[in-house]
């Protein structure tokens, strides 16, 4: 947990030069020169440092090696994924590189040959389609046929609009390397195709930022510097060893990139007083006059350009990178031709109808649908997709005044308040949201109405239903949503399901079953409460759902809720559908007082969930939950705004958890806390275990070392171990060793927020 200092403050900024987790399409020409090298391991840890959002790589060459050897740096960055395309419709290519042929020859990668390139074109339709409005920069650093030939394109199965519409639609910005400033003539703007330079600049409506030649030229990277601290395995350096041996060069595409780095504006400036003059040969010249859309960058005047090639080489060398990367989840989340969802045979897991196994992945987002604009939707869905999350738990009547208050269209849900009477135009809206969640293979977990609508222990309410009217209401979201292919019904909403409650929640649930057929069903109970309390044996209930809540960071409570849901009759899948939440203050900690949960704490809830038995998990955090934004007034103690926690770690880490347990066999795995042999006295450091077919993992929330049982694989003779960092993803090999005895768990660091898992793999 971390002691925070809420305090506000105003800092001024270069305009332009900072933004927070810009979603980047480079554009390169990777060929003749270095700098577009590197400039890819540039960007490639600002990917990392989380400071951009790098989409796709798109190469602007006639040389057939340098889309593979793109490829061949994604790879062996961890980016093997990265979308990639090759500028199409050329009639003679030719191999004039000193290096890329190579690298393409001498590091391996995924792609055969260019033949097998996707088009520049439909590469770079397909990425600003699936964008929000307004949010991607180009970064070009090479000649612009391919931008052109986007601009050019015709409506497609991407998107309706054309090239033009969609740059209008999606692009925020482009910055270019091009240019000779204040007038002069440079490469990329002349040759080989100046005619492209011209056609781009006069149908280019949005921002353009042009880092010129002079700007580039100052500033020295790629010596003895970059050669002494870089892995002689790496594509970049064998690029600089080809090229020149490390004899330095000018850093035109590297200075241009660093313009998305938050260090920018200590270097440099823009000026947008005036326009840049192309002439048909590609030369060009800066004319004075009025501000408007295009840019230059200059040296701000106290620069100290030696430290700026330092910081160039720092990015190029991947310092600096935080130890919560991740890489994006590429495609859909999930794919819903698996057939709907259904409780595995072994009444363990979630599963599609046809087997193949659901590890449910949730992020929360109550008041998405009441206080979201349909932009902000599209960016908050692409971010979740992106780090593989696979369901989306909204409430239709929302917390927050969801009755009375109107979504950002201006619509209430019910007229005059009547469960009767939906408002078509709200629930429309419901629909194209649940619409944009399938499209990106993402569930929706819907909770038909937040708690207070039925029990007003707290909240803002008002109480609208009971047993009498509830049943017409669940009817018609049944209608509605039962052929959709992403739901997945949750009843509740932070409250108690005895008492009077159940009667008006049983009522519900069996309404919408009655009619909806295809879809699970839980229930969200309040703090510290699972949904086996009440329902555990009613028929609608597929799974159940717990909330370990805010106000602990001891492993009893998982003890108290997901152990014993796992070992209840008749055997039901269980989940932890609200921990703790990153960003939220802790209520009542045993631990100490004035602190907010931190990315140690969810991750903690994650594996002690999962390694406790649950079939999933879900993850919170405060100010993306309650989508608090300026418009709101905050729920409780609210550090930032939704869009600025859209990155924290913890978010990033819950791919790394999907990713680790789908890799493995999913039916089998079951808690094994016998695997541990160390005595454990510190709740609030409980090492817990599971295994499964050939495989078993230990989980250290602080590292510390415990011993372990090696013998609990029965058919195994030798154990592979290896450690998993859940920060990461990354794994590290230990060695092989007999299945015999014991062993002695010690990662390589300990500590709050150094937690480590033991792999031990049957060979």
């Amino acid at each position: 947990m971390k002691k925070r200092l809420i305090s506000v403050f105003v800092m001024l900024l270069l305009p332009l030069l900072v933004v927070a987790r810009q979603r980047v399409i480079v554009d390169t020409d990777i060929d003749s020169d270095v700098d577009d090298a590197g400039t890819l391991a540039m960007l490639y840890t600002l990917h990392k440092q989380h400071k951009i959002n790098l989409l796709g790589t798109i190469v602007t060459s006639d040389d057939p090696f340098a889309v593979t050897c793109v490829s061949a740096f994604n790879a062996y960055y961890g980016m093997g994924d990265l979308p990639l395309g090759f500028l199409e419709g050329q009639s003679f290519l030719k191999n004039h590189s000193r290096y890329t042929r190579q690298i393409s020859e001498e590091f391996p990668h995924d792609l055969p040959s260019w033949k097998d390139a996707e088009t520049a074109t439909n590469t770079y339709r397909k990425l600003l389609a699936g964008s929000p409005n307004h949010s991607v920069v180009i970064l070009t650093i090479g000649h612009l046929s391919s931008l052109q030939r986007l601009l050019q394109s015709p409506a497609d199965q991407y998107s309706h609009l054309n090239g033009k519409q969609l740059v209008e639609a999606k692009v925020k910005r482009w910055y270019c390397m091009g240019g000779l400033f204040p007038e002069g003539k440079e490469a990329n703007f002349s040759r080989p195709d100046p005619g492209s330079t011209v056609f781009c600049l006069a149908n280019w409506t949005k921002e353009v930022v042009f880092c010129g030649w002079e700007i580039g030229e100052r500033i020295i990277t790629g010596d003895l510097a970059l050669k002494a601290e870089l892995n002689p395995e790496n594509p970049m350096y064998r690029a600089y060893e080809l090229y020149n041996d490390f004899k330095g060069r000018a850093s035109w595409d590297q200075v241009t990139a660093f313009l998305l780095a938050d260090e920018a504006s200590h270097y440099l400036e823009l000026d947008n007083a005036g326009s840049c003059l192309l002439e048909a040969d590609g030369s060009n010249r800066w004319i004075p006059g009025k501000k408007g859309n295009q840019f230059i960058v200059r040296f701000r005047p106290e620069a100290n350009v030696k430290e700026l090639a330092g910081k160039i080489t720092d990015l190029m060398l991947g310092k600096n990178i935080p130890d919560y990367s991740y890489l994006p989840w590429v495609g859909k989340s999930v794919d819903f031709s698996h057939g709907p969802l259904v409780v595995s045979e072994n009444k363990r897991f979630l599963v599609h109808a046809d087997g193949t196994p659901f590890f449910y992945m949730g992020d929360t987002a109550w008041e998405l649908f009441h206080r979201l604009t349909e932009e902000e939707i599209d960016w908050y869905l692409e971010n979740r997709r992106e780090k593989g999350f696979n369901v989306i738990q909204a409430v239709i009547l929302a917390e927050l005044d969801g009755l009375n208050t109107p979504d950002r269209n201006g619509n209430r849900p019910l007229v005059n308040n009547d469960p009767a009477q939906p408002d078509e135009a709200y629930f429309n809206w419901v629909d194209r949201i649940i619409n944009k969640a399938a499209a990106k293979g993402l569930y929706m977990g819907l909770l038909p109405t937040w708690g207070d609508k039925v029990d007003k222990q707290w909240g803002i309410g008002p109480v609208i239903f009971n047993e009498r009217n509830i049943a017409g209401y669940g009817r018609f979201l049944a209608n509605r949503y039962k052929d959709y292919p992403n739901i997945i019904w949750i009843i509740g909403g932070d409250r108690n399901g005895g008492d009077a409650n159940m009667p008006v929640w049983n009522v519900l649930a069996n309404a919408i079953k009655s009619i909806d057929k295809n879809h699970l069903m839980t229930f969200h109970p309040y703090g510290r409460h699972t949904s086996s309390q009440w329902f555990h044996n009613a028929d609608w209930l597929d799974f159940n759902s717990s909330q370990t809540g805010h106000a602990n960071c001891s492993f009893d409570i998982f003890e108290n809720l997901i152990v014993r849901d796992y070992d209840k009759l008749p055997v039901k899948p269980c989940i932890n559908m609200e921990p703790c939440y990153e960003d939220h203050p802790v209520r009542g900690d045993i631990c100490t007082s004035t602190t907010w949960f931190d990315d140690t704490n969810t991750r903690q809830a994650l594996y002690w969930s999962l390694f406790s038995g649950a079939a999933g998990h879900t993850y919170g955090c405060h100010p993306i939950w309650q989508c608090m934004s300026p418009v709101y007034e905050p729920t409780g103690n609210v550090l930032n705004n939704w869009y600025d926690d859209l990155d924290l770690p913890g978010a990033g880490n819950m791919i790394h958890a999907r990713r680790l347990f789908e890799k493995y066999d999913f039916f089998s795995r079951r808690p094994a806390p016998e695997i541990i042999l160390t005595k454990q006295l510190v709740i609030g450091d409980m090492a817990v275990a599971v295994q499964g077919k050939g495989y078993a993992f230990v989980y250290l929330p602080n590292g510390n070392p415990v011993d372990v049982c090696l013998e609990t694989l029965s058919e195994a003779i030798t154990l592979i171990l290896q450690w998993y960092n859940p920060r990461t993803g990354q794994y590290t090999l230990i060695g092989e060793v007999p299945a015999k005895g014991f062993y002695r768990a010690k990662p390589v660091s300990s500590g709050v927020g150094n937690d480590w898992i033991l792999v031990m793999n049957s060979k």
